[in-house]
């Protein structure tokens, strides 16, 4: 990913996410709870889900194809999910069944969402990554990992409070899932459009 571009496009992503974290907590289904350790679960469960979209680390499976194109069943009021609509002279087609979508990116896309709520709660101003500075790992599987470390590493610099280790330990991690989305064939155009949809 153009590390230039998502420089100039992230801090619309902060405010957007800080926007959507306020409508959640007024809603009527949040509870007062740890809400910080609530986020840090939450994205390792979603990188969890990611990794199983990816599924290259599925070694005792010979399918291990990214899921990146599933058809999106539902019940259709028209067809009644059958594909194909009655009519006195045959039978046509409905395009209910004919939308596709991408579980991978969708994962990827709720990961980057708590990533940007965390990086809110820690008081990201300004963000810039070092388009000179990368922590492409050589495997994907890799850097899997090393992205469970770093939430990690940022939980416990949270603990300690230490406000520019925060900082820092979040763009490390911010950089290491850009790299992750590049690994995995995304471009930046797609993870924001894909995000500002949600």
């Amino acid at each position: 990913m153009d590390i230039s571009i998502i420089n100039e496009d992230i801090l619309d992503c902060y405010k957007a996410q800080a926007l959507s974290d306020r409508k959640l907590l007024e809603g009527p289904t949040h509870k007062k709870t740890n809400l910080l350790q609530s986020k840090f679960l939450a994205l390792q469960v979603e990188i969890g889900k990611l990794a199983d979209e990816w599924q290259g680390y599925k070694f005792w499976s010979e399918d291990q194809k990214p899921r990146t194109r599933v058809e999106e069943r539902h019940e259709c009021l028209t067809c009644g999910g059958r594909g194909t609509v009655l009519v006195e002279e045959g039978n046509i087609n409905c395009h209910c069944l004919s939308r596709y979508y991408n579980p991978m990116l969708e994962r990827y896309v709720k990961c980057f969402s708590f990533l940007l709520s965390i990086g809110n709660d820690i008081k990201i101003k300004h963000f810039k990554m070092n388009p000179d500075i990368s922590f492409v790992k050589e495997t994907v599987i890799e850097t899997f990992n090393e992205l469970f470390f770093g939430i990690q590493e940022l939980r416990e610099d949270m603990l300690l409070r230490s406000a520019f280790s925060q900082r820092d330990t979040h763009r490390h991690l911010m950089s290491l899932f850009f790299d992750l989305g590049a690994m995995l064939g995304f471009t930046w155009n797609q993870v924001k459009n894909s995000y500002l949809k949600v």
